[in-house]
């Protein structure tokens, strides 16, 4: 319940119908980001009627002008739960305990963010270049997205660097590996 109803991880669309079929998060260039989660429900356990309470309660602590939920649909012992935040602080402020950070470089410098996971990795773009503290400077208004949750991102724009946990995919896409979490994040710079 907490995981379907803290919304960390969304759902992804099936190429072929547009169902949602595995965890991810969308990210927009505006800095928004839309997170729909795919979750075991047993109705035995608790209503629906019970979890959109919940949310709906959660939204209120957030701020329900950064927080919004767009969908709660639940089919086959399936929830699907779609929430909109308006930025990476809203999500943080709805989901307490999960991190997560999507914004330029030089703000997750500035918010303290380790990003020397990235040192030494090459380029996505071009091998040859590998990611040092010198150039993370020249990339400072770049967009950066740090994760602690394994799943599916949709990004707004192809991926420069990565952590070797994210494995990128087709249409500026990355998976992140199983073994994402706040003691080993997946961090990604964007073009």
């Amino acid at each position: 319940v907490l995981l379907i109803t803290a919304g960390i991880i969304a759902g992804c669309r099936n190429s072929d119908e547009g169902a949602v079929t595995e965890n991810t998060a969308r990210f927009t260039k505006k800095g928004e980001i839309t997170v729909v989660s795919v979750e075991p429900f047993d109705e035995s356990l608790y209503s629906k009627r019970e979890l959109l309470d919940l949310i709906e309660t959660s939204i209120k602590k957030a701020g329900a002008s950064d927080v919004s939920m767009e969908s709660l649909k639940v089919d086959d012992n399936v929830a699907t739960l779609v929430m909109n935040y308006v930025s990476s602080d809203a999500f943080c402020r709805f989901n307490e305990g999960v991190d997560m950070f999507y914004g330029t470089c030089s703000q997750a410098a500035a918010q303290g963010y380790d990003i020397s996971p990235l040192y030494g990795q090459p380029s996505a773009v071009r091998s040859s270049r590998i990611m040092t503290q010198g150039r993370m400077t020249e990339l400072a208004d770049n967009l950066l997205i740090y994760v602690t949750v394994p799943q599916v991102l949709e990004l707004p724009s192809p991926a420069l660097y990565v952590t070797p946990n994210v494995r990128l995919g087709k249409d500026s896409t990355a998976v992140l590996a199983s073994s994402v979490s706040a003691a080993e994040p997946a961090i990604l710079i964007l073009q």
